[in-house]
């Protein structure tokens, strides 16, 4: 029985876990960190006012400050390898320092495990959030996994995979190679938050892959990602459906933007239908994702945001990317079974983003 995995738990919640630092037998820094400027986010004057609520792992100072640009300091990249340490369900145990690996709830295993699979390397290819969102995973785990090739054996928690996920790692050369439960001689972790210039070329290596394998069915386009036809619930109880879907559509349609249901295609298809778009317009959240790889240097991502879930990664990662694309966001109002977007103020806010991008 493998009983490390409960004491360093039960340190490490009682408040007595131990830093990455002090645990790690090498800490090293892949690329330093840097200071930047980033454009603001576009926007329709006065939008930020009708937020009323975010996420439960963000806040609005925080959206607020990535959504008005500015001076940013980027994280370094670092790297800190460990010896003899034990990975399991979504959670790896090095010493006292306990590695989070798995946001969706199984993280952790009370019962200690027997562990019989013993490994000599490697190196941590996935992250908490994009075990549970597919927009994290497509883009943060996807890089983080690109460079985690680079350094060792990748592995990464043994999880359910998202739909799309097959076609994106077969065209990204993402392998998966999954571990439920495992002893490494030697386990690596990489801090890969910062979107510093490492990064970046990363990114744009990543995005020129795809171009090169994948066939454009279009080029210039703007394009409406709809939301599919399930409700989505988001954390809390509430849900992100965008209630005057059809109005959106009608508008968008006049305006010349194709209209793309992922779920009526594969993937391969909708990545061909969105590859080169000049501009991608939906409700925030992971199917928006879609057009981020796909989207034109130059181009846009075009946020509809539900005013109670105010949330802006796309910034972030076309910031990271660094194309000169844009960002830019619309807040709605909350009204029964979710929330509606004025079509007449959503015209406003592309008419601004048309004359950013041209």
């Amino acid at each position: 029985m493998e009983w490390g995995p409960l004491f360093s738990l039960v340190r490490d919640r009682a408040g007595f876990g131990s830093s990455l630092e002090a645990e790690a037998v090498q800490t090293s820094v892949l690329h330093p960190g840097e200071r930047s400027c980033v454009r603001p986010a576009i926007a329709l004057e006065g939008d930020l006012d009708r937020v009323t609520g975010c996420p439960p792992d963000t806040d609005l100072a925080t959206q607020r400050a990535v959504v008005c640009g500015g001076v940013n300091d980027a994280l370094p990249t670092r790297m800190f390898r460990f010896r003899d340490a034990l990975w399991v369900g979504g959670t790896a145990y090095a010493g006292r320092t306990v590695l989070r690996i798995d946001n969706r709830g199984n993280g952790h295993r009370l019962v200690p495990p027997t562990v019989r699979e013993r490994l000599a390397s490697g190196v941590i290819a996935c992250t908490p959030f994009g075990s549970e969102f597919f927009g994290d995973w497509l883009v943060n785990d996807v890089l983080l996994h690109r460079l985690a090739q680079q350094i060792g054996p990748a592995y990464e928690n043994d999880r359910r995979l998202y739909g799309d996920e097959p076609t994106y790692r077969e065209l990204l050369d993402v392998p998966r190679t999954a571990v439920s439960a495992a002893r490494f001689a030697e386990l690596i972790y990489i801090d890969d938050r910062g979107a510093n210039r490492a990064k970046r070329r990363r990114a744009q290596a990543t995005r020129e892959l795809l171009f090169e394998r994948a066939t454009p069915r279009h080029r210039g386009h703007r394009v409406f990602i709809a939301r599919g036809e399930r409700t989505t619930q988001v954390r809390g109880g509430r849900v992100r459906s965008l209630v005057n879907a059809d109005a959106v559509r009608a508008r968008l349609t006049d305006r010349g933007f194709l209209i793309v249901h992922p779920e009526r295609l594969s993937t391969r298809e909708l990545v061909e239908e969105l590859l080169g778009a000049r501009v991608v317009i939906g409700v925030e959240g992971s199917h928006l994702s879609h057009g981020f790889w796909e989207l034109d240097a130059g181009g846009a991502i075009v946020a509809l945001e539900p005013p109670y879930q105010f949330n802006n990664p796309f910034k972030v990662f076309v910031d990271t990317m660094g194309l000169d694309q844009r960002y830019a966001y619309l807040v709605g109002e909350e009204v029964p079974g979710g929330f509606s977007v004025d079509v007449d103020r959503m015209d406003r806010l592309l008419d601004q983003v048309e004359t950013a991008i041209a």
